[in-house]
């Protein structure tokens, strides 16, 4: 533990093969920065730094090798000002920070897992990220890929944001980004809440866009909110419906909990995208599932192929199928 210090809290310069970084309960308030340059495996936990803005670049700035990912990453519980991370993919969970960005080509297809973040702003301006984080409070979210052929994949649900900027809240650029329930209070002056630029989606299911004074609009449609797409970007809007899963027994239906849904939407008989992945829960298996409605081209959808899986087996309905609720 230390505090009103001055200069770095923390320098792990070591870059080179098996490098690595371990940090376990450490409160360390009063500094401005901390570097990491570890290129094996980073990991930290408990860890408060105060307003530090911390630098992860494993391998060193000048790198282009792919850091740690998977087990050999995460960081759980830290407090600390801006948090910039290039090909590094933690597991990341109970961040109190700054504005969080994430540069670089990702390393791997593990992606970037949490919950509970409040931060200032998020932004993913590298390629090939996956992105999911659940109970997100921030300012801004952004994400802008160079290559259309590695596009990011952003999914954040229960999000609260505040946007103090004049553009837009959330924007896209050759990423998409799907917002699952959340508010987007907007200030006084701005271009739009959602934009999707170039190759950009933007998915809002159960998002209501909050003016300046308070009062709240439910984002059903591009007549609801304030949202604007290019020729090649695309802004869905979406809700919820109810699934519940069961084993079919001589006895009758037996409910399940803890099975993973996912809803793909259907347009003119031809899977979209998948909108969502979902855990039932209860003695009625029960699940809220994204479902899309329609997009800001005016395009509407009704139909979603149904997935199921879990320990008691699987299951495929599609629309296709006699059984096919209607």
């Amino acid at each position: 533990s230390a505090s009103g210090q001055s200069g770095s809290v923390l320098g792990a310069a070591g870059s080179g093969s098996g490098s690595t970084l371990y940090v376990y309960n450490m409160d360390a308030s009063g500094y401005s920065s901390a570097t990491i340059n570890a290129l094996d495996s980073i990991e930290m936990e408990m860890v408060d730094w105060g307003s530090a803005d911390v630098a992860i670049a494993p391998g060193g700035t000048s790198s282009t090798a792919a850091g740690p990912s998977g087990s050999s990453a995460s960081i759980d519980d830290l407090t600390a000002g801006d948090l910039t991370m290039t090909r590094f993919a933690p597991t990341l969970d109970d961040l109190t920070i700054g504005a969080l960005s994430i540069m670089g080509n990702s390393p791997s297809s593990d992606g970037i897992m949490g919950a509970n973040w409040d931060t200032d702003g998020i932004s993913v301006s590298g390629c090939g990220y996956n992105v999911v984080a659940e109970t997100v409070s921030t300012d801004w979210i952004a994400g802008s890929c160079s290559n259309s052929a590695s596009p990011n994949n952003i999914i954040l649900s229960d999000v609260d944001a505040t946007y103090t900027g004049t553009m837009n809240a959330i924007y896209a650029r050759n990423s998409k980004i799907t917002i699952g329930e959340g508010d987007i209070t907007m200030p006084s002056s701005f271009d739009k809440m959602s934009k999707a630029s170039t190759n950009g989606n933007i998915v809002l299911i159960g998002v209501s866009q909050i003016d300046s004074s308070g009062t709240s609009t439910d984002c059903n449609s591009a007549s609801d909110c304030d949202v604007s797409s290019s020729s090649s970007g695309a802004i869905y809007f979406g809700g919820l419906a109810t699934v519940r899963v069961y084993k079919l027994l001589p006895s009758g239906k037996d409910y399940k909990a803890d099975h993973t849904v996912q809803a793909t939407t259907v347009d003119a008989g031809s899977a979209l995208f998948t909108v969502g992945t979902h855990k039932t829960a209860g003695t009625n298996g029960e699940a809220s599932v994204w479902v899309l409605t329609e997009n800001d081209a005016g395009d509407t959808y009704t139909d979603h192929n149904l997935v199921a899986y879990g320990p008691s087996g699987q299951n495929e309905t599609m629309v296709t199928d006699p059984w096919y609720p209607t």
